[in-house]
């Protein structure tokens, strides 16, 4: 018996004529491989001269960044006598060179304002074509330390020393005083002062910014200086014919021990307590005190010839 013959398929099917697009490469091939070619060497040759003549074109001045290509954040009133922008142009090294196209120009200029003492921290740094945009957050006093007589060092809310040339005698007096620092600041302007004290004064100024002056208060003091146990007192301001209350504060905000009554409240009371002091007649009542540590606690009057004691 035979055996039955294998079917060749491709032989059946009918071939396909070449695309016009495959007629096209091979008929041309060698052009179009020559042609490649020639763009390669083109592109290589191009590259080399502009290897051989980047560094002069990019170093062009209208590459080059202008101090009036930057603008900053407006800095706010406290800050009138500091040229920011042109300190850190000036001290950062871009005057004359510092380059629009360089991929790290952005990172140089935000690392570089941050150093300033001003600058609490930038935002955003936004170059585009021949402008950059910097957005600052600045940093705000909120009390000076006394140092030593008639000398006093301005901080932050965060302990921070500030530049004290942006403050005339009569602007210095107007910010609250904190007394009893005995520490030198660790660092230059510009970094922590170092000291809880400072930092903890720093706090009760901020909280009372709003109402220092309504408060009439004359100045924060440090009454206990153990360490982690530091305690604050507010001075109000003399009255005539009128010894001082006692304004026991206690601890700065970041301190507060258990129990101890929170911000608000020790607010409300201090504002209660110098409203009755200034509506009673001078002299006609005794110096009081008032220990805010202490939640509702009452007001006593201070014993004539023992100061800082109650009356039982």
């Amino acid at each position: 018996m035979s055996q039955p013959k294998s079917i060749d398929f491709k032989k059946l099917t009918p071939a396909r004529p070449p695309s016009p697009l495959s007629q096209f490469l091979r008929a041309h091939a060698r052009r179009l491989l020559l042609a490649v070619m020639t763009c390669a060497a083109a592109s290589a040759g191009v590259y080399a001269v502009w290897r051989s003549v980047a560094h002069d074109v990019l170093r062009h001045d209208q590459f080059r960044l202008a101090l009036d290509q930057i603008t900053v954040t407006p800095p706010p009133a406290w800050i009138h006598t500091t040229d920011i922008r042109g300190e850190v142009f000036r001290d950062g090294g871009f005057e004359g060179d510092a380059w629009l196209h360089d991929p790290n120009l952005a990172e140089k200029i935000a690392k570089t304002f941050e150093l300033h003492p001003w600058v609490a921290n930038v935002k955003r740094v936004d170059i585009r074509g021949a402008t950059v945009d910097v957005e600052l957050v600045y940093r705000k006093p909120v009390c000076m330390v006394e140092v030593a007589a008639g000398l006093v060092l301005p901080v932050d809310a965060e302990g921070v020393v500030l530049p004290r040339d942006d403050f005339t005698p009569a602007e210095a007096r107007s910010y609250p005083r904190l007394a009893g620092v005995t520490s030198a600041p660790v660092g230059s302007v510009g970094l922590p002062w170092g000291d809880l004290h400072v930092v903890g004064g720093a706090e009760i100024a901020a909280a009372l910014a709003d109402c220092w002056d309504e408060l009439k208060l004359d100045h924060i003091a440090v009454i206990a200086t153990g360490t982690p146990d530091i305690l604050f007192e507010l001075v109000p301001r003399t009255v005539s014919g009128r010894s001082k209350d006692r304004i026991i504060w206690g601890h700065a905000p970041g301190l507060h021990t258990a129990g101890e009554p929170a911000i608000e409240e020790k607010i409300a009371r201090l504002k209660i307590f110098l409203g009755e002091a200034a509506a009673a007649d001078n002299g006609a009542t005794p110096p009081r005190e008032l220990d805010l540590r202490q939640a509702g606690a009452k007001r006593t009057a201070l014993r004539a010839d023992t100061p800082g004691t109650e009356t039982k």
